[in-house]
Formats: C-alpha cells, sequence, structure tokens
C-alpha cells in the first residue's frame, strides 16, 4: 500500500514539475525574445545617435560621446539596482527591537529550541538511527504535502470546538 501510494505521489509530483519546467522555459524565451529585441532597438537608437552627431562633429568625437553617454546610464542604472537590492530587506530601527509580537517570536523560538534540545538528547539515548528518523520525516512531508485532505483532518484534530486555528 506505501509503495502504490509513493507511486501515486512521485507520479503527481513528476507531473507537475513538467509542467512548471514548460511554463519556466516559456517564460524565460519570452523575456530573452524581448531582451534581444531591446538590445537591437537600443543599438539602432545607439546607431542613430552617433550618425547624427558625426555630422557636426568628427567620427571619433561622435564615438566618444556615444560610448561615455552609454557608459554614464549603465552606471546609473547599476546603482538604481544596487539601492533597490540594499532596501529590499526589512530593516528594525534598533529602539523598536524588543516590540510584542518580536518579544512573542522570540519567546516562541526559546521554546523551540528547548524542545528541540529535549528532544535531540532522548534521540541520542536511544538506539533509533538518525537516518530512520529522517527517512520518516520525509515520507511524513510528502505524504501530508500530497494530500490536503490529510492535512485538514490532522489540524482538526488538534482544535477544539469553536476554535479557530492559523489556517482559517
Amino acid at each position: 500500500m506505501l509503495k502504490h501510494l509513493l507511486a501515486e505521489l512521485f507520479a503527481a509530483e513528476r507531473a507537475g514539475f513538467r509542467r512548471s519546467l514548460a511554463w519556466l522555459v516559456l517564460g524565460l524565451s519570452c523575456w530573452l525574445l524581448t531582451l534581444g529585441a531591446a538590445l537591437a532597438g537600443l543599438g539602432f537608437v545607439l546607431f542613430a545617435w552617433y550618425r547624427a552627431l558625426a555630422e557636426t562633429l568628427a567620427p571619433w568625437h561622435a564615438g566618444l560621446i556615444v560610448g561615455c553617454g552609454v557608459l554614464l546610464v549603465t552606471i546609473i542604472v547599476l546603482l538604481c539596482i544596487a539601492l533597490a537590492i540594499g532596501q529590499g530587506g526589512e530593516r528594525v530601527p534598533p529602539g523598536n527591537r524588543g516590540s510584542g509580537s518580536q518579544r512573542e517570536a522570540s519567546a516562541s523560538a526559546d521554546a523551540a529550541g528547548k524542545l528541540g534540545s529535549a528532544v535531540g538528547d532522548m534521540i541520542a539515548k536511544s538506539p533509533i538511527k538518525t537516518s530512520d528518523i529522517v527517512l520518516t520525516a520525509l515520507i511524513a512531508g510528502m505524504v501530508l504535502g500530497a494530500s490536503p485532505g490529510l492535512r485538514e483532518w490532522i489540524v482538526g484534530r488538534g482544535k477544539k470546538k469553536g476554535e479557530t486555528g492559523p489556517s482559517d
């Protein structure tokens, strides 16, 4: 039964992976086509700018001006990207580090750390192999990931009547 369940699970995951991969390839192809068209258009604009300047200046002056313009625009774009990446993460001012929700999260992390430490000590003293635990966790994760009904049933067992949980 477990073999049949795992076979169905892997077949469903493989089909989903193929669909995702197909969409990824299609999206990347569209992006590359768009990027190629944009670069071709930029090339024509730069060539037209060079030709317009070459009519009034020496050709090497026109090339120097166009090249410096491209470098300047490139530097500005790179600086904008660096600023956007630098501001991407949420930063907490030093005065707000001990706010209520963060204290609750810290207490929850401490409790989870203590629980993990206790479980680790119990496992270290028992004859259970680590590979058995990892394999069991892997299979449980795959079964729960593939079965929304089972997930709902397990989450529903932990709730009392009228109580709402994280999924509500």
